[in-house]
């Protein structure tokens, strides 16, 4: 229950507002109240979308709540209201099916294209139907498929040997794209995550969402780093924010794309120290840009793993990519 995977879609029951575990939605968009809403999408942990009174995806300029930042941004903002159909239920609820524009749709709402038993990601989701399980308890009777695959059904975006990337971020729910690409592809999610536990909030959550250290596997004196950057956590440079789910930060308050930082980490370990710039680093297909491979392979950007911290101000001002490459290359030689 603290997990997250429940709260991806919340209905509003009598005017109430959903009650989620350490994070707050205060607020509906302008021109609707709590009355006007019959469900929240999401609300734990990074931004909260609403469904109107007949189903439909509020649209519009202010309508989606950015949990960091406090603040409402746009979601759709060309799809006037009442147009755009909820049928996010695959990786939304549990017992989604879906049934289109003619339905029948879920609490008879015309926007909702599609049925579901539990709102939310709920334990059957990935365990399967629970009731042989119930009748004849064991763990023979229950689905238990820990593998990457089985995270990946949801936590994907487009074809798996592409990472999609928009405004020079990767989008966001695309971990399993960018699992495929690293190194640590032979691991199981599991290997480092619990399942079963909070990430976003594993300093407040009963139990830790994160269960391995990166020196239970790699040395931690081959791997060190000296120096002001001593102090330093592996994931500070090899799991940067590259990612964005809500916002974006350092972007549009100094108009400067390079030190561009998103909120979500990325999964994708190796670091490019060749100093290839941002604007020249994506492959463009059409209206589609992904991170293309480098050497091969497919590799963090310096603006994300050096230049989000070395911003061009403090005591250790990186102002250029080849200054980031000159410090980036050989850093674990010590």
């Amino acid at each position: 229950s603290q997990s997250g995977h429940p709260y991806k879609l919340n209905k509003v029951n009598d005017g109430t507002p959903p009650v989620y575990p350490w994070s707050t939605v205060p607020n509906t968009p302008a021109g609707y109240s709590w009355d006007d809403v019959t469900y929240v999408i999401g609300g734990y942990g990074w931004k909260a979308r609403w469904l109107d009174a007949d189903g439909w995806i509020v649209t519009g300029d202010e309508v989606q709540w950015n949990l960091q930042a406090e603040t409402f941004s746009a979601y759709h903002a060309s799809d006037p209201p009442g147009t755009k159909p909820y049928d996010c239920g695959t990786c939304h609820t549990t017992g989604w099916v879906a049934t289109g524009a003619g339905g029948p749709h879920q609490d008879d709402l015309p926007g909702i294209w599609g049925t579901f038993a539990e709102q939310g990601i709920g334990c059957e989701a990935c365990h399967g139907m629970g009731n042989d399980h119930i009748r004849a308890p064991g763990p023979s009777t229950i689905v238990k498929d820990n593998s990457a695959a089985s995270c990946g059904q949801c936590h994907v975006r487009g074809d798996l040997d592409k990472i999609l990337v928009s405004g020079n971020l990767v989008r966001h729910h695309e971990q399993y794209n960018e699992f495929l690409a690293s190194p640590h592809s032979w691991a199981r999610c599991t290997t480092c995550h619990d399942q079963h536990a909070s990430t976003k909030y594993d300093d407040l959550a009963d139990g830790d969402g994160v269960t391995s250290q990166c020196t239970d596997c790699h040395s931690a004196a081959s791997h060190q780093v000296t120096g002001a950057m001593g102090a330093l956590d592996c994931i500070d440079c090899h799991m940067p924010y590259g990612t964005k789910s809500a916002v974006s930060t350092n972007d549009s308050a100094s108009g400067n794309e390079v030190h561009l930082t998103g909120d979500l980490r990325n999964h994708i370990f190796r670091i490019d120290t060749t100093g290839v710039e941002l604007e020249n680093y994506f492959e463009t297909d059409g209206s589609s840009t992904w991170i293309g491979e480098i050497d091969g392979e497919i590799r963090l950007n310096l603006a994300w793993a050096c230049m989000q911290c070395h911003d061009g101000n403090g005591a250790f001002p990186v102002t250029s990519y080849a200054m980031a490459a000159s410090r980036a290359n050989g850093i674990h030689d010590n």
